[in-house]
């Protein structure tokens, strides 16, 4: 019984994905996302009593995928540059796989606040104390210049996301086909990530 009701529950998170990220959270309909599980409203309803909660709950799964890969990176025994390297290429494919966590983010962020924070919290998401020692050391040595570490891993998150943002916009202003905009992200990972270490030496 166990089984069976966790199988419905994820047919309706994975259904409810699917129509996220090809909809957007604003156009997803509950209604539509029952058709796609296999499922009728009421039932859906029963498991996700409406779209904020069932939104919430596919972001909570990408995040708790993510944030491991990261801290694991951040906290590693490589270099600075190859943690950089890791860093965009990782958090560039999991946004092209979640094309929905930028724009559940931006609204969270203006709508809900408080539920994004008690989430971060809850997470309990660690410092990453390695990376930044090992930047403060190259600092110390003369060999970077003296940037606030936490600055640059902003940096580094903001340069990935916005991008996914502003989709619309820069496919209108560059005149930018789907095809030629995912060249345009597979391109922009090392780019990233050479503006990033470039800017990293004195």
């Amino acid at each position: 019984m166990i089984k069976k009701q966790y199988s419905t529950e994820q047919r309706i998170v994975d259904a409810a994905r699917s129509v996220f990220v090809e909809r957007g959270f604003a156009a997803a309909r509950m209604k539509e996302i029952a058709g796609k599980a296999g499922l009728n409203q009421a039932l859906l309803h029963y498991y996700f009593k409406n779209k904020d909660l069932l939104f919430e709950r596919v972001f909570q799964d990408a995040v708790r995928t993510f944030f491991p890969l990261i801290i694991s990176i951040l906290e590693s025994d490589k270099g600075i540059e190859e943690k950089m390297t890791d860093l965009v290429h990782t958090y560039v494919d999991f946004l092209k796989a979640n094309p929905h966590v930028p724009g559940f983010l931006i609204h969270e962020v203006t709508q809900n606040p408080n539920r994004l924070t008690k989430f971060l919290r809850t997470e309990a998401l660690p410092v990453p104390v390695k990376l930044i020692r090992q930047y403060q050391d190259g600092v110390a040595a003369g060999k970077y210049i003296p940037i606030d570490p936490i600055q640059l891993i902003v940096s580094v998150i903001a340069m990935c996301v916005f991008p996914f943002v502003a989709r619309p916009m820069i496919q209108t202003v560059f005149g930018l086909d789907n095809g030629a905009f995912e060249s345009f992200i597979e391109n922009r990972k090392d780019q990233i990530t050479h503006f990033i270490i470039n800017g990293m030496y004195r």
